[in-house]
């Protein structure tokens, strides 16, 4: 998998699991709700944030949606006023054997950078330190992290472990090397690490990750070693 940031909806493969979504939504009478606006504005500085919400939000407007989330109080405005006027036209059909095509259309793999690696560890034991804690969000590089990058970070790292990924600089993302990044950012008897650990050297991708959490909690501590 390409790390998070070459997963933007300018990618056709992004584009189309939105419009799926959309489709299902219109075929069964449902309201497809969008994205979550995730862009923590700078206070001394909101406007670009909030025209870049509403761009996103009117793109997804004209996808179909009929309305979206708001990460932050202080960008309701923005979102609501993506979905004001008129309705969109429904999407036009597509059948499922184009739609499995697209949404397969990745971009190519490449060598990953070691601060995209390190970076999808930290954003996830930063959202599950938050989550132990009772958060459900924190503000990270100017962005609203939360459950759902979370469990992508998570299965990115996992996905990454079991296919050995190639580092830039000719290096291989192996378990161990997963569990020293880690190491430099959290100790092994934090919860958050634990849970990470537990999602990421796990044989089988594991499930939603707060049932994981639940049945890891479950189970007596003990040390960490790379499995994979």
């Amino acid at each position: 998998m390409p790390p998070r940031h070459d997963l933007t909806m300018d990618v056709d493969a992004m584009r189309a699991y939105a419009e799926a979504l959309v489709r299902v939504c219109q075929t069964r009478g449902a309201q497809a709700i969008g994205g979550s606006a995730a862009v923590a504005p700078d206070a001394a500085n909101p406007q670009p944030a909030l025209d870049a919400v509403r761009a996103d939000k009117q793109r997804e407007a004209a996808q179909g949606f009929v309305a979206a989330w708001a990460g932050l109080p202080l960008l309701l405005d923005a979102v609501r006023g993506a979905f004001e006027g008129e309705a969109s036209q429904p999407l036009p059909a597509e059948t499922a054997e184009r739609t499995h095509e697209r949404l397969l259309a990745l971009p190519a793999p490449r060598p990953l950078p070691l601060n995209v690696v390190q970076d999808s560890i930290g954003l996830a034991l930063a959202v599950f330190e938050a989550w132990y804690d009772g958060r459900g969000v924190v503000v990270r590089g100017g962005r609203i992290e939360d459950t759902a990058t979370a469990e992508l970070a998570r299965a990115q790292l996992w996905q990454w472990v079991g296919c050995r990924a190639e580092l830039e600089g000719g290096d291989t993302f192996t378990a161990d090397r997963y569990l020293s990044e880690r190491r430099a950012l959290a100790a092994d008897n934090t919860p958050q690490a634990r849970l990470l650990d537990h999602l990421v050297l796990a044989p089988v991708c594991p499930e939603y990750f707060p049932r994981a959490a639940q049945l890891l909690n479950q189970q007596p501590l003990q040390p960490q070693e790379a499995t994979v």
